[in-house]
């Protein structure tokens, strides 16, 4: 074996042939993450970039956006049926007055379940005789009572309903056929405004009767006894009488009187020695 030394005596150690080195660079996008120069905070986030979006802006430069859902509350999302129920009435938002379209399956199940007479309110031809009108709500659940025929008021729990036309609005395409509620020296179509306040089951209510193709406005007072709503007709709303008919009705409503109290005022007034009439 051959050694290479300057030095006398010492040996040197081989010379070892030289090799070309080749590395590979590994991408790794967490550490791009990391040593990627940081943005000023100013400059993270531009509300602007969102438009319309509700948005707020933290302090730490955090872009919390609002979105608005239009699906119906989910019954999962919530701990208790009171919950629910609470959520479904803000999210309906339904009025007295509002056109709902019942849910087929509710209705069928319950034709199913009812007999004898009542039957027949859960019962339908076409989805057009699904469509009533509200005539209560019970504004912390999202329950309404409906007008279904023969001046029966039908309960529909919240969730078993949808709003079809709310009060003031067009009613959509042609799909509502005319309510027919009463005759009395014509047609009375069940076109109500609720004027008071919400109490309950009882309210003083505005409605227009048709004649020779005229409409004549009144006021009468409703309540509920079970599923069957009652009225006393009050007056013409062009009446100065009817208006302070109409005025007691609200203040006794808003002092907790019972309707069948509140009755039997309305008749007393009626009766020209009536000390209410007169004072």
């Amino acid at each position: 074996m051959k050694h290479n030394s300057d030095v006398p005596g010492q040996l040197a150690l081989f010379a070892i042939a030289p090799t070309s080195e080749t590395r590979t660079t590994i991408h790794d996008p967490y550490w791009d993450e990391i040593l990627a120069p940081q943005q000023a905070k100013e400059n993270r986030w531009n509300p602007a970039d969102f438009g319309e979006i509700p948005h707020k802006v933290d302090e730490d430069g955090q872009l919390t956006i609002f979105y608005e859902s239009l699906e119906p509350p989910d019954p999962d999302d919530y701990e208790n049926l009171e919950d629910y129920e609470q959520a479904w009435a803000e999210w309906v938002g339904v009025k007295v007055g509002d056109l709902v379209k019942l849910s087929s399956t509710w209705m069928d199940k319950c034709a199913a379940a009812t007999t004898g007479k009542f039957r027949k309110d859960y019962q339908y031809k076409s989805d057009n005789e699904l469509i009533s009108e509200v005539i209560w709500v019970d504004p912390l659940r999202g329950h309404i009572y409906v007008g279904r025929g023969n001046n029966n008021a039908l309960f529909v729990p919240c969730g078993c309903y949808t709003v079809e036309t709310r009060v003031g609005a067009q009613v959509k395409g042609d799909t509502v056929a005319a309510i027919v509620e009463t005759r009395v020296g014509g047609q009375v179509v069940l076109n109500t405004e609720k004027v008071a306040p919400q109490h309950d089951a009882h309210w003083v209510e505005k409605y227009w009767v048709e004649r020779s193709g005229n409409k004549y406005w009144y006021y009468r007072y409703c309540w509920m006894v079970g599923r069957k709503k009652n009225r006393v007709y009050l007056g013409s709303v062009s009446s100065i009488i009817t208006r302070r008919k109409k005025a007691d009705v609200e203040v006794w409503i808003r002092n907790g009187l019972a309707p069948v109290e509140i009755e039997k005022l309305i008749r007393q007034q009626r009766s020209p020695q009536s000390p209410i009439l007169n004072s």
